[in-house]
């Protein structure tokens, strides 16, 4: 099944099952303007829950993905984009507001492989590095010696050839996200929180997710359930 016609399948679902609503979506366009659909200061987007029809006292909305991943650190949002690469529909679900884990949260490189620039890196990994210093080029007043540099390190740290604050790695993985969120391949969904889940044997056949902020809650049924 092409994916266009398998994600067409997913939402007409939806809508029969709710009726006629706006499904928000994310197109991958922020707020303020910004095209990257992250604020101008590297903060996340506002991602309210999308209205798939349920409130607290409805049973919850069944949607049928690909593969589920449940976490958005940076292993998950890795999974879920490889995901859709493939040409599956994938939904990304995050109990924080925040995707990325320790890469875009705290003060530490991605990794202090002294030999990255050159061997033992994925594309997926080099492009990400390579956003993220495209980040610095874009955002900051850097001296053209800087600039030029191919293997900039912004915070010229001696840990690792690649030295960054969080939002730019957030800012990074955000832009790769963006293709897949467009055309609505790939769902972000963050503040939503797994609170059960049906298994067969050792088969998780799907979760249910709370979502924090409204109460209301999703069952994901998908033949790939993955734990990130």
């Amino acid at each position: 099944v092409h994916p266009d016609a398998r994600r067409g399948a997913r939402h007409d679902a939806q809508d029969d099952a709710n009726g006629d609503h706006a499904d928000s979506g994310t197109d991958g366009a922020g707020a303020d303007g910004s095209a990257d659909g992250f604020g101008r200061d590297g903060s996340a987007p506002d991602m309210a829950a999308p209205d798939h029809g349920a409130t607290p006292d409805a049973a919850p909305v069944p949607l049928t993905y690909d593969v589920v991943v449940v976490g958005a650190g940076s292993g998950g949002v890795a999974v879920a984009i490889q995901a859709a690469r493939l040409g599956r529909s994938v939904a990304l679900v995050e109990e924080t507001d925040w995707i990325g884990g320790q890469m875009s949260a705290q003060a530490v490189p991605p990794d202090e492989h002294p030999w990255i620039e050159t061997t033992g890196c994925t594309a997926s990994y080099r492009r990400l590095r390579e956003n993220i210093r495209r980040y610095y080029r874009q955002n900051y007043p850097l001296l053209p010696e800087a600039r030029d540099d191919v293997h900039l390190n912004p915070g010229n740290g001696n840990v690792s050839p690649l030295c960054h604050e969080p939002r730019a790695a957030l800012a990074a993985m955000y832009e790769m996200l963006a293709p897949y969120q467009s055309d609505r391949q790939l769902e972000l969904l963050l503040n939503v929180r797994p609170i059960a889940a049906e298994s067969d044997g050792d088969h998780v056949r799907s979760v249910t997710f709370l979502y924090e902020q409204s109460g209301d809650q999703l069952v994901a049924h998908a033949p790939y359930i993955l734990d990130a």
